[in-house]
Parts: C-alpha cells; sequence; structure tokens
C-alpha cells in the first residue's frame, strides 16, 4: 500500500485528529525531555509546548463534536471513570498544577481517539488504523533513539508494545481473512523486526501467550481451551529440553538474579505497599514519583498499571481501573462467537493486559504507546457488536 492510497482510505476528520495524536506522540518521543525525578512541577520545555499544543488542540475539536462524543461516550465510560478518579485526585494529594496537566492529557488524547474511531466507518478500515498507528509510533521512537544514542541502542520496553499490538493484530487478521498476507507483509516483517531487537522480555512473554490464544482461537467457535491447554504443555516441554537456550532468547544477557527481581522491579513494587493512605492514594503520576523517598532511586514509574494505580489512587481506584479491565475483557470474549472482529482482537488484547505488568501504557504517566492502546479499548468499545457488519454501529 502507498502513501497516497493509505490517505484516500479516510476521511479528512480522521486526519486532523491523527495530526493531533501525532503531537501528543512527538512530545514522547522526539520531542522528550527528562525532568528531575521527585520535582512536581510542571516545567515548560518543548515536550510541555507540544503537549499544551495538543490539550488546545483536542479541546477545541472535543467542543465543535460534543454532539458526536455523547453517542459513544457512555461507552467509554468504564476507562473514563478511572481518569476522570485519577486527576481528581488533586483533591486529597495537593500538587493540583502536575495532577490537572496529566489527567486532562490523557484525557483529552483518549477522547481524540475515540473521535477517530468513530469516524472511521469501516471495520476494517478501523482496525488498519490501528495498525498504522502501532508501526508509526514504534517508527517514531525508533527514530528517537537512532538520533539520541545512534545504531547501537535498541533495548527498550516502549516501541516493543506496539509493534507487538501491531503484529499481533496483522497475524490474526490474515488468519481471519481481514487482510491478505500479500498485503500486509511489510507491516508484519517490520513490526516483527521490531518486536525482536527490542530484546524486551515482557514483551516476547506477552506476545507468546497472545500467539497461544491467536493460535487456540477460531471464528464461530471462540478461544478453545482445549487447545490452549495442549499448547501450553507442548510449550513447557520444550521449555525443559532447552530452558538455557530459551533463557537466552527471552532475557538477552540477564542473569538469574536480575530476572528474578524484574530488572530491579521488585524494590519498586515493594516500595508500593509502603505508602500512606492506602485507600484513596498519593495522586496521579505523583504518588509513584514519590517511590524515590523509599527506595533512593531514580523511579518516575512503578512499572506495572496496577501497582501504579495502587500507588496513585489507592484501593479505590483499583476497584474503578480493575473494573474497566474486566468490562474490556467481556466485551470482546464474549462476541468471539459471533464476529471475527472480537476473535482479532482478543490476542492483542490479553497480550496488552499482560506487557501492563512491566510497562504501565495505562494507569499511569501518559506516553506514547498509550495511544495505540486507546485505540484498541475505544474500537472494543465503540466498534464491537455481536454480529460483524461493515459499519460497526
Amino acid at each position: 500500500m502507498t502513501l497516497k492510497q493509505i490517505y484516500r482510505l479516510y476521511p479528512k476528520q480522521v486526519w486532523t485528529l491523527t495530526l493531533i495524536t501525532f503531537i501528543f506522540i512527538a512530545r514522547k518521543t522526539l520531542f522528550n525531555v527528562a525532568r528531575e525525578v521527585g520535582s512536581y512541577a510542571t516545567t515548560v520545555d518543548s515536550g510541555t509546548s507540544l503537549a499544551l499544543l495538543g490539550i488546545s488542540m483536542s479541546m477545541i475539536v472535543i467542543i465543535q463534536n460534543s454532539s458526536k462524543i455523547s453517542r459513544f461516550s457512555s461507552k467509554v465510560f468504564p476507562f473514563l471513570t478511572y481518569y476522570i478518579f485519577a486527576t481528581l485526585s488533586f483533591l486529597w494529594a495537593g500538587s493540583a498544577g502536575t495532577i490537572l496537566f496529566k489527567g486532562i492529557e490523557v484525557l483529552c488524547s483518549f477522547m481524540i481517539i475515540c473521535l477517530t474511531i468513530y469516524y472511521i466507518r469501516s471495520l476494517k478500515q478501523a482496525l488498519l488504523y490501528i495498525v498504522l498507528l502501532a508501526t508509526a509510533s514504534t517508527a517514531m521512537d525508533m527514530m528517537n533513539k537512532i538520533i539520541k544514542y545512534g545504531f547501537s541502542y535498541f533495548h527498550t520496553n516502549a516501541y516493543t508494545m506496539t509493534s507487538m499490538i501491531a503484529l499481533l493484530l496483522l497475524l490474526s487478521a490474515v488468519k481471519h481473512k481481514i487482510f491478505s498476507f500479500k498485503e500486509m507483509k511489510y507491516f508484519i516483517f517490520y513490526n516483527a523486526f521490531m518486536l525482536v531487537i527490542g530484546t524486551s522480555s515482557a514483551s516476547y512473554i506477552s506476545f507468546i501467550i497472545g500467539l497461544v490464544i491467536l493460535m487456540s482461537s477460531q471464528y464461530k467457535r471462540g478461544m478453545n481451551i482445549g487447545i490452549v491447554i495442549f499448547i501450553c504443555i507442548t510449550l513447557y516441554f520444550i521449555y525443559s529440553y532447552f530452558q538455557d537456550f530459551i533463557f537466552e532468547l527471552l532475557f538477552p544477557g540477564r542473569s538469574m538474579e536480575k530476572i528474578e527481581n524484574g530488572s530491579g522491579r521488585k524494590a519498586i513494587w515493594e516500595a508500593a505497599f509502603k505508602f500512606e493512605n492506602p485507600l484513596i492514594g498519593n495522586g496521579l503520576i505523583v504518588g509513584e514519583r514519590r517511590i524515590v523517598e523509599y527506595i533512593g532511586l531514580a523511579v518516575i514509574s512503578a512499572h506495572n498499571s496496577f501497582i501504579s494505580v495502587l500507588v496513585n489512587t489507592g484501593i479505590m481506584g483499583v476497584v474503578i481501573f480493575i473494573n474497566f479491565i474486566f468490562k474490556w475483557f467481556l466485551k470482546v470474549y464474549r462476541f468471539q462467537s459471533t464476529n471475527r472482529y472480537a476473535v482479532i482482537l482478543l490476542p492483542a488484547m490479553v497480550a496488552t493486559i499482560v506487557n501492563c505488568n512491566a510497562f504501565p501504557a495505562i494507569g499511569s504517566d501518559w506516553n506514547y504507546v498509550a495511544p495505540t492502546v486507546y485505540a484498541l479499548i475505544a474500537f472494543a468499545f465503540i466498534k464491537l457488536r455481536k454480529y460483524e457488519n461493515n459499519m460497526g454501529y
């Protein structure tokens, strides 16, 4: 597919909204500026300026399309509920500037993605859009790393997640005859390559889990638990015989000690349970940035969506967040036997949730991986119906 063909697939509204999304993505890739850990003040730099531009443009578009948004806002409310609650955490946690800034940024970015998916009429085109968004996000971060570190730097736990999502969607869509391998082969090879060179163990494991679900799922039959068990048993025996080799593939260059403590994440996760305010948390973003006070290491994230939610918004936040995860999974899972797109979405969705245990694309600080995950969420809640139809309404 040429760029010209891709451009003609979508209406102008979609490209306008995509421009806003890429303002947010550029802020966290090409124009990302590291801040001092522990400082909650929002500093003005190129990244912040882009965020303010993105927020301003988002609000204008949201107001202009309020009637459209009213048609799907109740459908995506399970996700919105958590970030509304998290944004309101400034009421008990202080740091109003940082919390409001981050909360509004996430809410604006999510609503722009939802509006984009809403404007795409065809389910097939909406699915392709998610693949294009994930692939472009991966490319932007790779470009950013090459500029900053040169061609010698590849390890990440970020673009491996977007490439994993794109790859699982592509493989599943080819399997269920939404796309042909011939027309998608370059996207498949590119995202597979990016997943491999990223050397993220979390993404590798998440991808394998997604692949197991993909292989065991059939349209009109759903996921076959028997096949899942068979594949898992087969993988277990393969692992038993080739343990050292598989360890080196999944955890390249890591010692057993480093693997067992999650590459340093164990200390972060243990610190999360030492915080005050366990019921309502310590504030969106600022809560997990305070982990530095407990372990003395410069960290800005809990490196786990669920622990990030716990630190930032407490038990109440965890309940709201898990309610969203449950409804998201249930919405996709229960339509497997009647809608091919549910079968296609399931492996990528499960792999994403698993990967969030190491890289909090949702539930924590906004990052450039999030728009791709937002698109998966929007597709499930806005487009997916019990019975497949081309329009998705």
